[in-house]
């Protein structure tokens, strides 16, 4: 059996175009879907309630991060693989019929692709910008399996969660849990028939993932692990900031241009990305600074 498994903070705006997607899913051994809600201060949980009531919901009181609500409800999961999408992602269709058959070849955790369409330049951008490691990626096996759209099986899960105090969202829980199972010797297949849309973030919505969730996740992964790169230049404040910035700058410029050959992106426009990426690097930075001053009583 297979349970999926959709986290969610906050996400009235896109919570039922994800959910709807997984109505007509089917599966030949059984399915569960699962709402972990993480005390959404929006609508988020009412929409679910009423909207989508043969879905379990499961409701936090007070937000406690991806891990550790996974860590908390793992035992009730009546799947023996574990599904997971994105709140702000709509899965295919055939989706979870690629899940279970993906399942029967016998790897133990793989990951698949998003999509964000190729039609408008800001569509472009996000797709190389945020996930450009995985545009055009051929079949095969990668270091990181990507929080929006996994499957693993789930005494491989429970054993690959950090164990931290610190509140990880799914971006850098995913980031932690892959890291772990490389410590472990399991490989993360990458396979393109798990196929799913993301949601396009609007340029303002992109300034405010820089500094919010990027920055967020980037501080958090690194208290969770201090053997993460990086870690011990936290200790240098603002000087730090920069070097994180800059380096993140580089890998998106990197993936940019690796993904630009599939997306059919012409030098000229590829510049532009660029520059766009540049210019949202200063809300980065910024997010960085506030997240170690926040936190200056762990690094200090």
């Amino acid at each position: 059996m297979i349970t999926v498994i959709v986290y969610t903070l906050n996400d009235q705006g896109t919570i039922a175009w994800c959910l709807s997607s997984l109505v007509t899913q089917r599966s030949g051994s059984g399915h569960e879907v699962v709402v972990i809600d993480d005390a959404s201060s929006d609508q988020t949980a009412t929409i679910v309630a009423r909207a989508f009531p043969q879905f379990r919901l499961v409701r936090e009181e007070h937000t406690i991060g991806w891990v550790a609500s996974l860590r908390k409800h793992l035992p009730t999961f009546q799947g023996s693989l574990l599904a997971f999408l994105g709140a702000h992602c709509r899965a295919d269709e055939g989706w979870l019929a690629a899940v279970e058959d993906e399942g029967a070849k016998g790897d133990p955790v793989f990951t698949g692709t998003g999509h964000h369409g190729k039609h408008r330049l800001l569509e472009r951008f996000h797709a190389i910008s945020v996930h450009g490691d995985y545009v055009g990626q051929a079949e095969g096996e990668v270091e990181f399996l990507w929080d929006d759209n996994f499957a693993i099986r789930a005494g491989l899960l429970e054993g690959a969660l950090p164990e931290s105090d610190v509140i990880l969202s799914d971006g850098a829980g995913a980031i932690l849990v892959s890291r772990n199972l490389h410590k472990m010797g399991i490989s993360i297949a990458y396979r393109p028939s798990l196929s799913i849309d993301h949601r396009t973030h609007s340029l303002g919505q992109m300034t405010a993932m820089w500094y919010g969730e990027m920055a967020v996740n980037s501080i958090a992964i690194k208290l969770a692990d201090p053997s993460s790169p990086g870690a011990g230049l936290l200790r240098l404040g603002p000087i730090a900031a920069a070097a994180l910035a800059a380096k993140r700058l580089l890998q998106g410029v990197g993936s940019m241009y690796r993904a630009r050959r599939w997306l059919h992106i012409p030098l000229l426009e590829l510049g532009f990305h660029t520059c766009l990426l540049s210019l949202l690097m200063p809300a980065y930075f910024l997010g960085l600074c506030r997240q170690l001053f926040l936190n200056r009583g762990r690094i200090w």
